[in-house]
């Protein structure tokens, strides 16, 4: 062994640091709190991530709210188009799209929440596809908010990233 061996192996001890750790990479270490490791949950994210991301899980009761939200936010946009609609006359071409405009416009805002819904049951988020289908897609909006979770560990995600808050 030489000396720069010799060094680097006292430096490691002394760190109290694996042997298997070195200098020459990355090291990516979990951050400890109270001994439990801190979960990326809704309060460590971000606005963008809790609302557009497409990983993790959420609960029916924040699924719920946030399916009122936009659904509310949706009704004040359609009625101020509406309102603007019958001021101008309501015979003209974008009258008629008014409505497919709105409805494109909510999807960033309820695919994610659907295919988090979907992970929490542990359904893959192709299951979404069911929304094509005229009937059952209103089953399955209301299998989506009656339908508890899965409690225990599943592929999409640790129960404990489960995103309980709005």
């Amino acid at each position: 062994m030489n000396e720069a061996e010799r060094f680097l192996k006292e430096f490691q001890q002394k760190k109290n640091t694996p042997a298997e750790d070195n200098l020459v990479g990355p090291v990516v270490k979990e951050y400890k709190d109270d001994e439990k490791s801190i979960p990326q949950d809704s309060q460590t994210m971000g606005i963008w991530d809790a609302w557009w991301s497409l990983s993790g899980r959420l609960d029916r009761r924040i699924y719920l709210l946030r399916q009122l939200v936009v659904f509310v936010a949706l009704g004040v946009v359609s009625y101020m188009g509406g309102f603007m609609l019958s001021v101008t006359g309501g015979n003209n071409l974008y009258s008629q799209f008014y409505p497919f405009i709105l409805a494109l416009a909510s999807l960033p805002f309820l695919v994610p929440q659907h295919i988090r819904r979907l992970h929490d049951m542990s359904l893959s988020g192709w299951w979404l596809l069911l929304f094509m289908v005229p009937v059952v897609g209103l089953l399955f909006r209301i299998f989506l908010c009656i339908k508890k979770g899965v409690d225990d560990l599943n592929q999409y995600d640790d129960v404990t990233n489960k995103e309980s808050t709005l």
